[in-house]
């Protein structure tokens, strides 16, 4: 709305000034729309840089919540690790407020290039007229309106400029935003083979499940045998699967290829949301409610 009524305003006042000095158009268009594609691209590029830093931008706020959170203190105090924490932290803030000077620095030249040029364009174009009044086609009154109106045009082509560009970097989240909105969600089935009671035989079956974008297989081949009533551990390194395996068990994630059997059945052919009333889990990542502990034991 903002935009619209600058430009009815510029139209209004080129109008005037075509009327007194038609030149003065001819100088400001070649000058204009330099200056707004500059913008429109440094608005693009600066939308780029910000979702490129997206990683670095999580870390940096991982850094400040365990600087900030209660839950860690004593154990970053114990360690003695803040000062490494604050280092990480500004080195990032560091890289971010470089490349953010980069960029001021590069509007402040466009800027100052078409505030040169634009009211270069302007004297030009009033020299003409000046030039015009002695040769007795305009009046003194019309030099005056001219240099009002022309002044006015310039701040407001610059402003409208400004507003298109605020717009285009708008309209880069927007697009993402309806990106991400646009991507069909993984819903948990409620339709299958009711699970009315469970005996907790569990048989996985060259089972593999690979993460997306990863490069390789988290599980590759996997396969044995839990019977009703065996407790069973599973033990490896960090990332060969512990986690992934219980969450495949649990439903939580699809089989991907192989097989995965309760009670002889397989998962994929079973109600999920039923199944999730049979099994209990605790994760390594577990929550922590902020109700009373009656709510807490009740939520499970």
């Amino acid at each position: 709305f903002d935009l619209s009524t600058k430009l009815m305003q510029a139209i209004s006042l080129l109008v005037i000034l075509i009327v007194i000095e038609p030149l003065l158009f001819a100088f400001l268009v070649p000058v204009g729309i330099p200056y707004l594609a500059f913008q429109w691209r440094l608005s693009r590029r600066q939308f780029q840089e910000l979702d490129s830093r997206i990683e670095k931008e999580r870390r940096m706020n991982y850094y400040n919540s365990l600087l900030s959170n209660q839950t860690q203190a004593a154990e970053i105090r114990l360690l003695g690790i803040a000062a490494e924490l604050r280092r990480r932290w500004l080195l990032i803030m560091d890289e971010f407020s470089q490349i953010q000077l980069r960029y001021h620095r590069f509007e402040f030249i466009g800027g100052t290039i078409f505030a040169v040029l634009s009211v270069s364009a302007v004297y030009l174009a009033m020299a003409n007229a000046v030039e015009t009044i002695v040769s007795g086609r305009l009046s003194i009154g019309d030099l005056a309106i001219f240099a009002s109106a022309s002044a006015q045009l310039r701040i407001l082509v610059e402003r409208s400029i400004n507003l298109i560009s605020a717009l285009c970097w708008e309209l880069f989240h927007v697009k993402r935003l309806r990106e991400f909105l646009g991507q069909t969600p993984v819903e948990e089935p409620t339709t299958g083979k009711a699970v009315k009671k469970l005996q907790g035989h569990i048989q996985l079956v060259n089972l593999n499940f690979r993460y997306p974008g990863a490069t390789q297989a988290t599980l590759n081949d996997l396969s044995f045998t839990i019977e009703p009533g065996e407790t069973v551990a599973l033990v490896g390194a960090n990332g060969s699967g512990k986690t992934t395996t219980a969450k495949l068990i649990a439903g939580l994630y699809p089989v991907q290829k192989g097989e995965l059997l309760i009670d002889g059945k397989d998962i994929r052919s079973l109600n999920l949301k039923q199944f999730h009333q049979h099994i209990g889990c605790i994760f390594q990542d577990f929550g922590r409610y902020s109700t009373s502990a009656a709510d807490s034991i009740a939520f499970g």
